[in-house]
């Protein structure tokens, strides 16, 4: 089953996300001041072989998504990845799902 979010609750949704990882990462250093980094969750691909894609196929596959796993893939990608052009792409996609649901 599916969520399907509007582009500014998928950017929300996003901002929230983001908002646990740095939390889980401030948690994960000690007093001293040293990463355990082993506590860290990894941030999951936002669908299976999504690491072996290239910016091309992710940006082609991207219409096809819901709004909540196009927020999964900009998580993603800021904190895996940092592609670029597929943040750009994702971005711009909801963006336009967003004025086009206006």
């Amino acid at each position: 089953m599916s969520i399907v979010l509007d582009g500014s609750r998928a950017l929300a949704a996003v901002m929230r996300a983001a908002s646990t990882t740095l939390r889980i990462l401030a948690d994960a250093v000690d007093p001293s001041g040293v990463e355990t980094l082993s506590r860290v969750p990894a941030t999951p691909e936002p669908w299976p072989g999504y690491r072996q894609m290239t910016v091309a196929a992710v940006v082609d596959h991207l219409a096809a998504q819901t709004d909540a796993r196009i927020a999964v893939v900009v998580l993603f990608e800021r904190t895996n990845r940092n592609r670029r052009g597929v943040l750009t792409a994702a971005e711009r996609e909801l963006r336009r799902r967003e004025t086009a649901g206006r």
